[in-house]
């Protein structure tokens, strides 16, 4: 009779028989044949002929369209004399295999899991949109004036006789009210205020020279009405709303990236209703680290060269940390692996600060190692062994009568 590799398939967690399941053999790297398949008997058993096995190991594991992609594989080896081991060890054990229950692959719950992301998506948007809505007024009903304003007073520099043109100074001072509105509505960045709010001082101090001038006084105008146009954002730029704008985007981003997994394993009949958790757990974490990793690179530029021609990128403006927020959102995996060596770099970094090199690093834990070892060491042989107690106490209950009860109740403790 045909020695065989028998095991048994049961589910994890209820440890209940599954049956029906394909159990999959295949050679490891570096073991010629091919793949051998058997399925699970009604009480979870299975088998394979070991004759028809080469010498090597081998992959075991088992697999239901009902339980999803999720395998649980043991490395099987055949020796020479056709001795098995399973995973490295004496197969005189039983073989178990583990496979996902069958109810856990659920794709109506992938699909309500799916309806309920889309559903916090757009409550997101909506919430987004409404917040900036009440937060700061429209960009055009405040700029739209403005703007029209500073036509308006460079009309009058033009048309105005030379004694009228002090009379402009009243509009300059209005204008540098309406600038102030803006820095407090967050339309503008910070820095593009300031230069606005100097070129309408170096504008009130050509008009109280007594040559006035004129082109001088337009052409700041002009320049102060393209920076009002081209700098105009909805976005809030200024901390800690800053950060908030960077955890909106982060949030949503990590919402279609699920929506976008849920729909995939659901299209492959593959919904992992135990990976809910999981799911939400990135939902929370994910944002964290996109706001950790914007805000680390806004205080970075980025230099390239293409050819004789540069492009330089300033990591500091808000789109681009928008951006950077969005794309760990849909990619955290890459995020996650950059953060920790960007971690690993800043640590290292300190050790050097203070005189600490790696090596040294690596010496103080390996003798940390040992003198917690040596210490383990010597408390093991301190402490007495329970028969060498027992032993004691059984003299001295034979030397003395009245002693042995004490004696007695010492080797209890």
């Amino acid at each position: 009779m045909a020695e065989k590799l028998e095991g048994l398939l049961i589910e994890r967690k209820s440890g209940r028989r599954f049956a029906g399941a394909t159990i999959r053999l295949e050679p490891a790297a570096g073991t010629e044949g091919g793949v051998f398949l058997c399925s699970s008997n009604a009480d979870g058993t299975f088998a394979f002929d070991l004759d028809v096995l080469q010498e090597g190991s081998y992959m075991l594991a088992a697999y239901d369209p009902e339980c999803g992609p999720k395998l649980y594989p043991k490395k099987v080896s055949v020796g020479s004399d056709r001795k098995v081991l399973i995973d490295n060890r004496d197969a005189a054990q039983p073989l178990i295999l583990e496979i996902d229950p069958r109810h856990m692959v659920s794709n109506k719950a992938g699909v309500v899991f799916l309806f309920m992301i889309l559903g916090l998506l757009f409550g997101l948007a909506i919430f987004y949109i409404d917040l900036h809505r009440t937060s700061k007024p429209l960009a055009p009903q405040i700029i739209n004036p403005i703007i029209e304003q500073v036509e308006e007073v460079k009309a009058a520099v033009e048309g105005a006789e030379s004694p009228d043109i002090i009379a402009v100074r009243p509009k300059i001072v209005e204008l540098q009210e309406h600038i102030t509105l803006l820095k407090s509505y967050g339309l503008i960045e910070k820095d593009r205020i300031k230069y606005m709010e100097y070129l309408f001082d170096e504008i009130i101090r050509t008009l109280d020279k007594e040559d006035v001038d004129r082109k001088a006084i337009i052409n700041q105008l002009d320049y102060a009405n393209t920076l009002i146009r081209e700098q105009v954002t909805y976005f809030w730029q200024d901390s800690p709303l800053r950060f908030l704008e960077m955890l909106f985007w982060a949030v949503a981003a990590t919402l279609i990236r699920l929506a976008m997994n849920a729909g995939s394993y659901i299209y492959r009949g593959s919904f992992h209703t135990d990976a809910i958790p999981q799911h939400i757990g990135y939902l929370f974490s994910v944002p964290i680290m996109a706001v950790l990793i914007a805000f680390v690179l806004s205080f970075v530029n980025i230099d390239f060269k293409l050819g004789e021609s540069g492009v330089s990128f300033d990591l500091s403006h808000v789109t681009a940390s928008i951006v950077i927020a969005a794309l760990v959102g849909l990619a955290p995996w890459r995020a996650s692996e950059f953060l920790g060596n960007l971690a690993d770099l800043f640590f290292e970094k300190l050790g050097r600060l203070f005189g600490i090199s790696k090596n040294e690093k690596e010496t103080i834990q390996q003798d940390r190692t040992t003198v917690e070892a040596a210490s383990s060491a010597k408390k093991s042989k301190k402490k007495p062994s329970t028969s060498g107690q027992t032993s004691a106490g059984s003299v001295k209950k034979e030397v003395s009568g009245k002693k042995g009860t004490t004696n007695q109740k010492t080797d209890e403790k």
